[in-house]
């Protein structure tokens, strides 16, 4: 069989809508721009909330306590981004 019950399936699609949503909202609040201009830093930080949200569709976990980490990582990220922007090395 390809599945084991539909509301499984439903629930798997919905988790999955959501994952997708999460990116996109995540990458226009970050902007495309900062995306182009990834540091190893920046990748490391999408590599792991690229596994946060790989996880997501099959995850038992309620799907706010897995948004919580992807936006604690971005938030992160951006103040580290803040910093590193206003920290000039002579």
């Amino acid at each position: 069989m390809f599945f084991d019950t539909w509301s499984g399936l439903g629930d798997v699609a919905i988790r999955s809508a959501v994952a997708c949503l999460v990116i996109v909202v995540a990458v226009w609040v970050i902007g495309q721009e900062a995306v182009a201009k990834m540091t190893a830093y920046d990748l490391i930080l999408t590599i792991a909330v690229g596994v946060i949200v790989a996880t997501m569709p099959r995850s038992e976990t309620p799907l706010a306590e897995t948004i919580v980490p992807i936006a604690v990582f971005l938030a992160a990220q951006q103040l580290i981004r803040f910093v590193r922007a206003r920290w000039r090395r002579d």
